[in-house]
């Protein structure tokens, strides 16, 4: 009987996690901007994080993650170019916060679009 719970639980955390994914890539590509950062700190004890610094001084919040951008190889005092939410809600990223059915739309009329 309690394996019967296990299906709606997993299947709710993965719409969760998805969601709050969504959310953030949408917040970015609705008000992110793009500047140049300064790695300050990077904590590897786990999970990568990187506290980042525009170049101008001005703290980056939230932390930058190892998926976005936060790798193993980088260390204090790297400089890198990501988009970052200047209400800073949504995390901040060196990847393209390009809606993925916008992307393909757009790839689909490069490749076999319809004139």
């Amino acid at each position: 009987m309690a394996w019967q719970l296990l299906v709606p639980l997993v299947a709710g955390a993965a719409v969760g996690m998805l969601g709050h994914a969504a959310g953030e890539q949408a917040a970015l590509a609705e008000r992110g901007q793009w500047v140049d950062a300064v790695v300050v700190s990077m904590d590897d004890s786990g999970t990568n994080h990187c506290d980042l610094r525009m170049t101008d001084g001005r703290a980056i919040s939230p932390s930058l993650s190892e998926g976005d951008g936060c790798e193993n190889w980088v260390t204090k005092g790297d400089e890198m170019r990501v988009q970052y939410d200047p209400e800073s809600i949504a995390s901040p990223t060196k990847r393209s916060s390009q809606l993925v059915g916008e992307g393909v739309d757009s790839r689909w009329q490069a490749c076999c679009g319809d004139g």
